[in-house]
C-alpha cells in the first residue's frame, strides 16, 4: 500500500510552511524569505531560510533543506508515512492508501518467497552442523573459540558434505529455480550446484532478523590455500553485499540502547568480540566498507569504533573507512591492534586488553594525527607526505568547533602553521569547483541549461541505481533541485524508500512527467545503462556539489539584488554580511562534501543530461 502522489502534491501545497516551522523557529522577515536559528545545529548567526514560494527550507550553516514533510520527520523523528498523515490532519486531507501496482505486489512476493527459500536453508545448515556430518565443523569452532552459545546466537550452521545439498525438505519444498535464485546455489550441469558445501555458513540477517544471505568458510583439509577461504550467496533480490552488515541483527539491543557500534573485518571477529563482552560488532560482507553500509551503520547508532586488522592492510583500510563514517554523520573511533593481531586473535590471547582497546578508543580523527605524525621527518618531504594522508580525513570532519580543534592539532604536530594548513585543505577541496568548470567548458552557454542538464543526469543515475537513495546526498537534493519535474521524482523514490521498498524504473514511472524523464525511465526498464556500478557515489557526490554551488550562487544573486533596493544602511551592512558569508562558503567548497569526492567527471553524454524543463 502507498499513498498517492496526488495527495502528497495536495498536502505540500496546502501546508503553510511558514506557520509550520514558527512552532520550531523564530522567523522574522528578510525580503521575500524569513530567516532564523537553524533547528538543526548550534548557531549564533540567524542561517535558517524559509521560502514561502517554494514551500521549503535551507539552512546555510549546516546545508540540510527540505520541505514541510522532512521538517516533520527531522524535528519530530517520524517517517515518511507518519509526517504525511500528520500533515493531513491539520489541514483537512483525508490520506487514502493505493493499492500496489501488479509489478510492486510480484516483487514483493518473490522478495518474500526467497525469504523463506533462506529461511528453510538455515534451518538445515544448522541441523547439519548439529548432526554426526557436523562433527569436524564443530571441532573447528571450539578450536577457534566459538562457543555452543554463540553457535546458537549467531545461527552458525555446517553446508554438509559434497558440492550438492542432499535430498531433505528444502530440496523437495522448493524448485531448483528458487534454490538458484536465493543466491545459495549456482546452476549445474545436472542439479544446482551447491555454494557452500562444506563450508561453515553464517547467516546474513537484517535488523529484524530475515535472512537475505550467507556467508561460509572453509575449513580442515580445504583451508589450503586453493579454495576461496570465504565464499557469500550470489547477488540478488534479497541479497547485496555492498549494503549489509554481518552482525547488525545480534547487535540489535545493544545498539538501541546507545552501546556504540564496532566496526571489523570478518565473521569470525564479530564472534570473538561478542565472546569478551562487546556484542555490537559488525562487519562487511567480503568488502570494503561501502556508504550505503555506513548508512546503514549511521540509522543503528550514532558512534561507530573501528577495530581492524593489526597489520598495513588494515590499517590503510581503517584510515579509509574514517572519512566515510565522518561523512555519513558518526562519531568515529578507532582501536589500532598490536602488529600482528586481529579482533579473534586478540580477543583469545587476552580478552580484558582487547575489550579495553575498544571500550577506550580514542577519536579516530586524533589518532591518525598521531599516526601521521609519529616519527615525522621535519622535511619539507616529510611533512606534505603527512598532510596527504590526513587531507581527506580532515575535511571529512562537519565545519565547527571539532574541525577547527583538530586542524589546530594537526598543524601543532606538524610544525606549520594553521593558516598554512588550512589553505592546503581548502585547495583540495576545491575539486567541485573544478569539475564544475569542466563541465561548464563542454555544456551550452547559458546557467540554466547546464542546471537542467545535471537535474537529468541525476535523475538517469539514481533511476540506474536506485540504491542510490539510500545515501544521504539524496536526502539532500529536493532542496537543491531546480526543476519541478526531477524534484517530484527525486521525492517519490525517497518516499518509496522511506517505506521499505525499493525504487525502480517501473515504480517510479507514474511521476516521470517531463518527456525527458519519461525517456530515462523507459530506457533504464529495458535495461540500457550509462553509468557504471563503481561510478555511481562518485557521480552523485560530485552532482551534488555542482548543484550545490548554483544554489548558493542563486542565493548571493538574490542578496545582491536586495542589497541594491535596501534603504537602510544597518539592512545593507546585514546583506554584506550575509553575502560575505556565502562568498567564503562557495571558496571553501560544500562541507557535507568533504572528503567524499571522487576523481571522476560526471559524464555528460546527451542522452544522461537532456533538459528536464
Amino acid at each position: 500500500m502507498r499513498i498517492s502522489e496526488q495527495v502528497i502534491q495536495e498536502i505540500r501545497q496546502r501546508v503553510d510552511i511558514v506557520q509550520l516551522v514558527s512552532r520550531r523557529v523564530d522567523l522574522k522577515k528578510r525580503g521575500r524569505n524569513f530567516v532564523g536559528l537553524c533547528p538543526f545545529h548550534d548557531e549564533k548567526t540567524p542561517s535558517f531560510n524559509v521560502s514561502p514560494e517554494r514551500a521549503s527550507y535551507h539552512c546555510f550553516g549546516c546545508h540540510e533543506s527540505g520541505d514541510a514533510i522532512s521538517f516533520v520527520q527531522q524535528t519530530d523523528g517520524k517517517t515518511f508515512p507518519e509526517a504525511i498523515r500528520q500533515l493531513a490532519g491539520e489541514v483537512g486531507i483525508e490520506v487514502e492508501a493505493q493499492q500496489e501496482t501488479p509489478q510492486e505486489r510480484q516483487e514483493r512476493e518473490r522478495r518474500q518467497q526467497l525469504a523463506e527459500v533462506n529461511a528453510a536453508l538455515l534451518e538445515r545448515y544448522r541441523a547439519l552442523l548439529q548432526d554426526r556430518v557436523g562433527t569436524a565443523a564443530r571441532a573447528y569452532l571450539e578450536r577457534r573459540g566459538v562457543s555452543a552459545g554463540q553457535i546458537d546466537r549467531f545461527a552458525i550452521g555446517f553446508g554438509g558434505p559434497g558440492r550438492s545439498l542432499q535430498r531433505c525438505e528444502v530440496t523437495d519444498r522448493f524448485s531448483s529455480a528458487d534454490l538458484v535464485a536465493s543466491g545459495a546455489f549456482a546452476e549445474g550441469d545436472r542439479d544446482p550446484y551447491h555454494r557452500f558445501g562444506e563450508r561453515i555458513v553464517f547467516p546474513i540477517r537484517d535488523r529484524e532478523g530475515k535472512v537475505l544471505g550467507f556467508g561460509g568458510r572453509v575449513f580442515g583439509a580445504r583451508d589450503d590455500g586453493k579454495s576461496a577461504k570465504y565464499v557469500n550467496s550470489a547477488e540478488g533480490p534479497l541479497f547485496h553485499k555492498s549494503r549489509v552488515l554481518y552482525g547488525v541483527h545480534e547487535a540489535r539491543r545493544d545498539l538501541a540502547r546507545g552501546t556504540p557500534a564496532v566496526m571489523v573485518e570478518g565473521y569470525l571477529d564479530v564472534i570473538a568480540l561478542d565472546s569478551v563482552g562487546i556484542t555490537t560488532a559488525v562487519a562487511p560482507c567480503g568488502t570494503a566498507l561501502t556508504p550505503s553500509q555506513a548508512n546503514l551503520l549511521k540509522r543503528a547508532s550514532k558512534v561507530a569504533t573501528i577495530c581492524f586488522d593489526g597489520d598495513d592492510a588494515g590499517r590503510t583500510a581503517a584510515r579509509r573507512a574514517v572519512p566515510m563514517l565522518l561523512s555519513a554523520g558518526l562519531e568515529v573511533r578507532l582501536a589500532e591492534l598490536p602488529d600482528g593481531e586481529d579482533p579473534d586473535s586478540l580477543a583469545h590471547r587476552a580478552p580484558e586488553e582487547a575489550a579495553a582497546l575498544v571500550r577506550r578508543a580514542p577519536l579516530a580523527v586524533e589518532a591518525l594525527i598521531e599516526r601521521a605524525t609519529r616519527g615525522l621527518q621535519p622535511t619539507i618531504d616529510g611533512k606534505l607526505t603527512a598532510v596527504s594522508s590526513l587531507r581527506d580525513v580532515l575535511n571529512a570532519v562537519p565545519a565547527g568547533l571539532a574541525r577547527d580543534l583538530f586542524v589546530d592539532r594537526a598543524a601543532e604536530a606538524l610544525g606549520i602553521e594553521k593558516a598554512a594548513l588550512q589553505r592546503e585543505l581548502r585547495r583540495e577541496g576545491a575539486r567541485p569547483q573544478r569539475r564544475e568548470q569542466e563541465t561548464v567548458a563542454a555544456a551550452p552557454a547559458t546557467t540554466t541549461e547546464r542546471v537542467r542538464m545535471l537535474e537529468t543526469q541525476v535523475v538517469r543515475l539514481l533511476t540506474e541505481w536506485p540504491e542510490l537513495f539510500e545515501s544521504p546526498l539524496a536526502g539532500r537534493l529536493p532542496g537543491l533541485l531546480r526543476s519541478t519535474a526531477a524534484r517530484l521524482f527525486v521525492e517519490e523514490g525517497l518516499r518509496q524508500q522511506a517505506e521499505g521498498k525499493r525504487p525502480s524504473a517501473s515504480s517510479l514511472e507514474e511521476v516521470a512527467r517531463h518527456r525527458d524523464l519519461v525517456k530515462i525511465v523507459a530506457e533504464v526498464g529495458a535495461g540500457r545503462r550509462i553509468f557504471q556500478e563503481e561510478q555511481a557515489d562518485a557521480v552523485l557526490s560530485d552532482s551534488c556539489a555542482v548543484l550545490w554551488r548554483h544554489r548558493v550562487k542563486d542565493e548571493v544573486q538574490r542578496l545582491t539584488e536586495e542589497l541594491g533596493a535596501a534603504a537602510s544602511e544597518e539592512r545593507q551592512l546585514e546583506l554584506v554580511r550575509e553575502k560575505k558569508g556565502l562568498m567564503d562558503q562557495l571558496e571553501r567548497g560544500c562541507p557535507w562534501l568533504a572528503g567524499e569526492q571522487g576523481d571522476m567527471e560526471p559524464p555528460g553524454s546527451s542522452e544522461g543530461v537532456a533538459s528536464t524543463g
